[in-house]
């Protein structure tokens, strides 16, 4: 019953997100898409790792680099275990499968870090209701660029989400615990 309710669902916001394809929201989403793509995160890891590195936040480091890594390989063995094909509507080409959305949990992990970080330097309550908006969104529009592109059902997304909040939310537990 659940997985047929879930394969109505997935079926439902697919079919959404392909009627509602124009050439500039193409190009739109296109373009946001690739702040979860491997080049992306990686360059944001290596600023983030240097800068960590110089104030000499070890701790944080750590924190930062399990955080990331655990989600990656939680993604990953999943991929393994469920091999579910990606979807037929696709607009660019993937190679792995489909669940969990590996987009959507990095985006939460490393930008839900970085947008932690942010929210611990800065006091004032505009200022943090403006990281924590911008870190939604952020995280947001590149779940929903995976859809928009037809290369995740609207479950691999959820099940993303899921994967990378509870990575971030066990390591910023540990950091805060350890700080």
């Amino acid at each position: 019953m659940f997985l047929t309710v879930m394969h109505a669902i997935d079926d439902a916001v697919g079919g959404f997100f392909v009627t509602a394809r124009t050439p500039m929201r193409t190009t739109f989403f296109t373009a946001v898409t690739y702040g979860g793509n491997a080049e992306v995160v990686v360059g944001l890891f290596v600023i983030i790792t240097l800068r960590f590195l110089y104030t000499k936040k070890y701790h944080s480091l750590g924190t930062f680099v399990r955080c990331l890594l655990v989600t990656g390989i939680i993604v990953y063995v999943a991929k393994l275990l469920f091999h579910r094909p990606r979807p037929l509507h696709a607009l660019i080409l993937e190679t792995d499968y489909s669940f969990p959305s590996g987009h959507a949990a990095i985006a939460v992990a490393l930008y839900g870090f970085i947008g932690y970080l942010l929210y611990k330097k800065y006091k004032h309550p505009t200022a943090r209701f403006f990281i924590m908006l911008a870190t939604l969104l952020i995280i947001l529009l590149i779940a929903s660029s995976r859809l928009y592109l037809g290369v995740h059902y609207f479950s691999d997304i959820i099940a993303g989400i899921i994967v990378g909040t509870s990575s971030l939310l066990f390591f910023i537990r540990l950091q805060n615990k350890k700080s």
